[in-house]
């Protein structure tokens, strides 16, 4: 089943300032799926983000956050380093580090 969304490149006027100020409260380069599904819906997003948006602005959200991060990791023993992989397939030193920025942030929103 496909899901109609709309993207943060296709919002303006109402909706992008609320695209933004989501990634602003949440700290995230992105929107989140449910929110670009909602902004399809004409009012269904602003409505919602209106209620949401002063609890997830708050410390007690992301420390709520924080420990749900925490009880999501597995133990894994120890982890292969994959830079030398990653090297041997001609990834720069830059490239591996972007690409760790963007694991980051996958790991912080999800």
């Amino acid at each position: 089943m496909k899901f109609p969304q709309i993207d943060h490149s296709e919002v303006t006027g109402e909706l992008r300032e609320i695209f933004d100020d989501i990634e602003a409260t949440l700290r995230l380069p992105w929107v989140a799926f449910a929110c670009r599904i909602m902004a399809g819906f004409p009012g269904a997003l602003p409505r919602a983000w209106q209620r949401a948006q002063p609890l997830f602005g708050t410390r007690y959200a992301e420390h709520a956050a924080d420990s749900l991060r925490r009880m999501t990791v597995l133990p894994r023993g120890d982890m292969a380093d994959p830079r030398p992989k990653l090297r041997s397939l001609n990834w720069s030193d830059e490239k591996i580090r972007e690409l760790i920025l963007v694991l980051d942030a996958f790991n912080y929103g999800n």
